[in-house]
């Protein structure tokens, strides 16, 4: 899941940065892009392995390549970007620490003064907005990418849960996949599967959907009931 940010350039104000340096970089290879990439994604679950092929067919296109680089050249956040209308659209942005995304929001500040507003697209855990003096934002949530689970029974038997005395019930029904259909049981780090209506002292009901947003840590299992 990703969150597109707008702001106007009237909002957007320099921000006190380190001695690094933004650099306009050629997208002939792509592997320093990939390196900031990786160590970025380790830290979020869902997270795409990147070919080269794949960054320039599906995620730089057309966009040019902004790079921050520490004093002592270290590679530390990267955005693609596109200007066009008086628009500077950012369609990522990734910064390995806070210097970097200073940096590089001072490199959109004086982007471009043609420019009349700037849409950000980052990630939802992204502190981004909070170097911004203006926090009345217009923010939307964009899903990133479909998730299919296609034998539930063998993902959630190899999923690490953590081991807890509480027994957890789990009534999932999946229209496309049927045979996922069933009620499974969580405890002690074990799951058991039923395919039979079996009702547990604690309940959790879940459609599909719902599952996969809650194994990619986007709901809290807390024994509500979703419906």
């Amino acid at each position: 899941m990703n969150k597109k940010i707008t702001v106007l350039r009237k909002d957007l104000h320099m921000l006190p940065s380190g001695s690094g340096y933004v650099r306009r970089i050629n997208t002939t290879s792509t592997a320093l892009l990939n390196d900031i990439y990786e160590k970025f994604a380790v830290n979020y679950g869902g997270m795409l392995k990147r070919t080269e092929k794949w960054w320039k067919r599906y995620v730089i296109g057309n966009q040019t390549a902004t790079v921050y680089f520490t004093q002592s050249g270290e590679a530390k956040g990267y955005m693609l970007y596109t200007m066009k209308n008086k628009l500077l659209d950012v369609d990522e942005i990734i910064s390995l620490d806070p210097e970097a995304v200073r940096g590089l929001c001072n490199f959109i500040c004086q982007h471009d003064p043609m420019s009349e507003k700037v849409e950000i697209m980052i990630s939802v855990n992204d502190c981004f907005p909070f170097f911004l003096d203006n926090p009345h934002l217009q923010i939307e949530l964009k899903p990133y990418f479909m998730a299919r689970i296609v034998v539930v029974e063998s993902f959630v038997s190899e999923y690490p849960f953590i081991e807890t005395p509480m027994r957890t019930f789990l009534h999932l029904t999946d229209e496309y996949a049927p045979w996922n259909n069933g009620i499974y049981l969580f405890h002690n780090g074990k799951i058991t599967a039923f395919k039979k209506k079996r009702l547990g002292p604690l309940v959790f009901m879940n459609r599909y959907g719902e599952f996969i947003f809650l194994f990619r840590a986007n709901l809290p299992a807390d024994g509500r009931t979703i419906r």
